[in-house]
C-alpha cells in the first residue's frame, strides 16, 4: 500500500492524547532512534508504540489543544542480543531517553515465528498431512435495518450510555480506555484503562522435553502482532464497525493489520421481566449488548478477546480459546499418564490457560479501595434458632501484600472497587464488584521455573498502588526470564491501597484436560469475568430501555 494511501486509512495527526501511533509517528519515532542511536545492519524493532501520557494530561485534554506526545521504542541488536529501550518527543522528533537494559532478551518477533511455518509448510510430509475439512449450516443473518445503535468519532465509542475509546498495541493487543456511563447528565468513570497483561500456557508433562512448555503468549509473542483480519460474516456477524491496527515491523516501519477489531450489537435475551399474577399485565425488556473483539493466531491455538458492554451497567469479559491442540505420538500399547488420547496413537498433553488482566480502575475518580466480601453461615443460637442466617463480611485491602488473594468457592467471595467519597442515594459508596467466573488453581510446584517465572498465576487477585510504568504482571521482559519480575516484585514494597489511585490484577483461566471431541481442531472453550454495578447506581439503570418495537402487544399490556 502507497504510503500516501496508508495515511488516509487512519488519522493523519491524533486528536486526542490516547489515540495510537499513526503511521507517520512509527516511522519518525524509528527514524529518530537510528538517527540518535544506531545499533548497525543487525538493529531490529521488537517495539514501536504509545508512550501513554500522565493521567493529569488526559483528564485535562480539551479537544482542538495542543498536547504532548510520545512514543516507547524497544530495540535491539540481534547480533549481539542488546536490548535498549527509547522515549521520542514526537512533537520535537528527538530521543529523550535513551538506556540500555541488561539481562533480558526481546519478544519473539513475527519474523522468526513466519520463518518456522515456511519450514513447515516446505515439507512435502507435512503438506501431505494437511486434510480439508468442512461443514454444511443454512446461511444466518442478522439485520438492523435502521443500523447499528453505537456512534463511533476516531477511537471514541458511544453506545447507550456508555462511552470508552478503543486501542490496540502490539503486546497486549485489544485496548480499552476511559471506560466511563453517563448518568443522569454526567460522565461517570469506571475504568481508565483495560488490557490482558499476560498469559501463561504451563504442561502437566515432566519429561521429553514437555516441562519447556510454558509460553507467555503476551511477553514473548504479542497478542496485538499476531492479531487476525476479521472478516465479515465469519468472525463477526452483524452491522460491523471494524478497526484497523497500526504496528512497526522489525525494521520500525509502519505496517497496518486492517479489520483487527470488530465492534458490533447482538441480541441477548431478556434483560428484564415481570407478570403481575392479580392482573396478569406483562412487562418485559430484551436485552441487547456491545461486543467489541479482536482475534489472535499464537502458534496452533486461536485466542479470541471479547468485551461486552451490558445495559445494566455491567461488563464482561471473555476469552474464546479454540485452534489445534499440542499433541504427542505414542508407542504401541502405551498408554500416557500426562495426557489423553485423542486418536489413534496419539495423546493431548494436560495443561493450563492462565490469563491476566490489568484493571486500572477509576470508579467514580481515582480515589479507589478494594473491598473483600465473603458470605458466612451464623452459628445456631438465640438469634439464629433455626439455622438458616447467613450474612456478609467486608474486608478492606489495605495493602499490597494483604491483598494477594483467592477465591473462596464456600464464601461465595468476590471483591468490590468502592469510591472513598462518591455515594449513591441510600448513603452507600459507589462501586463496582469483580466478579470471578472462571478461578483456576495451579498444579505447578512453587520452586517450579514456571510458578517463578510467573507468579500471577499463584493468586486470582493481586492489587497495586498506580505506577506508570507496572503495566505486564511477569514483567517487562519474560523471554528466558529467571522469575521475580513483575508483580511479586513490585508488591514487596507493601504499599498502602486505602483511597488512592489503585490496579487490580485478576488471573483467571482453563484447566483443559483434553476430550477427544477436541481433536483435530477444538471447539471454542471460554474464560473470563464479570465487573457489574455495586452501589454506583441507585437503582436498575435498564428502568428507561424501552420496549422492542415487534413485541408491543406482549411487553406492555
Amino acid at each position: 500500500m502507497p504510503d500516501a494511501i496508508a495515511e488516509t486509512r487512519t488519522h493523519a495527526a491524533p486528536d486526542h492524547p490516547l489515540d495510537p501511533l499513526t503511521p507517520g509517528e512509527i516511522r519518525r519515532a524509528s527514524a529518530a532512534v537510528r538517527a540518535a542511536h544506531d545499533l548497525g545492519p543487525g538493529m531490529m524493532f521488537e517495539t514501536v508504540t504509545l508512550h501513554e501520557p500522565d493521567k493529569r494530561v488526559v483528564e485535562g485534554f480539551r479537544p482542538g489543544a495542543p498536547f504532548p506526545r510520545e512514543a516507547f521504542v524497544c530495540a535491539f541488536d540481534r547480533s549481539n542480543g542488546k536490548v535498549w529501550e527509547a522515549r521520542i518527543d514526537l512533537v520535537a522528533d528527538k530521543v529523550v531517553d535513551w538506556r540500555h537494559v541488561p539481562g533480558v532478551r526481546p519478544r519473539i518477533l513475527l519474523d522468526d515465528i513466519t520463518l518456522v511455518g515456511e519450514v513447515a509448510r516446505a515439507d512435502p510430509r507435512f503438506r501431505a498431512a494437511l486434510a480439508r475439512r468442512g461443514i454444511d449450516v443454512k446461511p444466518l443473518e442478522i439485520v438492523q435495518p435502521a443500523g447499528p445503535s453505537f456512534v463511533v468519532e476516531g477511537n471514541e465509542v458511544r453506545w447507550q450510555k456508555w462511552r470508552f475509546r478503543v486501542g490496540v498495541n502490539a503486546r497486549e493487543g485489544l485496548v480499552l480506555h476511559a471506560v466511563g456511563y453517563e448518568d443522569g447528565g454526567r460522565l461517570r468513570s469506571v475504568l481508565h484503562r483495560a488490557a490482558l497483561s499476560e498469559m501463561v500456557v504451563p504442561y502437566g508433562h515432566p519429561g521429553g522435553g514437555h516441562f519447556r512448555k510454558n509460553a507467555f503468549d503476551v511477553g514473548e509473542y504479542g497478542i496485538g502482532v499476531l492479531a487476525n483480519s476479521l472478516t465479515l460474516g465469519c468472525d463477526c456477524l452483524g452491522a460491523i464497525r471494524y478497526f484497523d491496527a497500526w504496528l512497526a515491523d522489525s525494521k520500525g516501519d509502519p505496517y497496518c493489520i486492517e479489520s483487527a477489531v470488530c465492534l458490533h450489537e447482538e441480541d441477548f435475551g431478556i434483560l428484564w421481566k415481570h407478570t403481575d399474577l392479580f392482573t396478569g399485565e406483562v412487562d418485559v425488556r430484551r436485552a441487547r449488548r456491545l461486543v467489541v473483539s479482536s482475534i489472535s493466531t499464537v502458534g496452533n491455538y486461536e485466542y479470541g478477546s471479547f468485551w461486552y458492554f451490558h445495559q445494566d451497567g455491567s461488563i464482561h469479559f471473555e476469552i474464546k480459546a479454540t485452534g489445534i491442540l499440542n499433541t504427542a505420538g505414542l508407542r504401541p500399547g502405551e498408554a500416557p499418564d500426562y495426557g489423553t488420547i485423542v486418536s489413534p496413537g496419539v495423546y493431548a498433553h494436560y495443561h493450563q490457560h492462565v490469563f491476566n488482566m490489568r484493571l486500572d480502575m477509576a470508579v467514580d475518580g481515582e480515589r479507589n479501595r478494594v473491598v473483600e466480601v465473603d458470605t458466612v453461615a451464623l452459628p445456631m443460637d438465640a438469634d439464629n434458632p433455626y439455622g438458616n442466617a447467613f450474612t456478609t463480611r467486608e474486608t478492606v485491602l489495605a495493602t499490597e501484600q494483604g491483598a494477594q488473594r483467592n477465591v473462596d468457592f464456600n464464601a461465595a467471595r468476590f471483591w468490590k472497587i468502592e469510591n472513598a467519597e462518591a455515594r449513591n442515594r441510600l448513603g452507600q459508596p459507589t462501586a463496582y464488584k469483580l466478579l470471578p467466573l472462571s478461578p483456576i488453581p495451579t498444579f505447578s510446584n512453587p520452586r517450579s521455573m514456571v510458578s517463578r517465572r510467573a507468579a500471577f498465576m499463584t493468586r486470582q487477585l493481586w492489587v497495586t498502588a498506580y505506577h506508570p510504568d507496572e503495566i505486564h504482571a511477569a514483567g517487562r521482559y519474560p523471554n528466558q526470564s529467571s522469575g521475580g519480575d513483575g508483580l511479586p516484585a513490585w508488591t514487596v514494597a507493601d504499599r498502602p491501597l486505602v483511597d488512592t489511585d489503585v490496579v487490580v490484577w485478576h488471573s483467571f483461566g482453563l484447566h483443559h484436560i483434553p476430550r477427544p471431541e477436541d481433536f483435530p481442531v477444538q471447539p471454542v472453550i471460554t474464560a473470563g469475568f464479570g465487573l457489574h454495578p455495586a452501589g454506583f447506581f441507585t437503582e436498575n439503570p435498564a428502568l428507561d430501555v424501552p420496549p422492542a418495537a415487534s413485541s408491543m402487544s406482549c411487553c406492555v399490556d
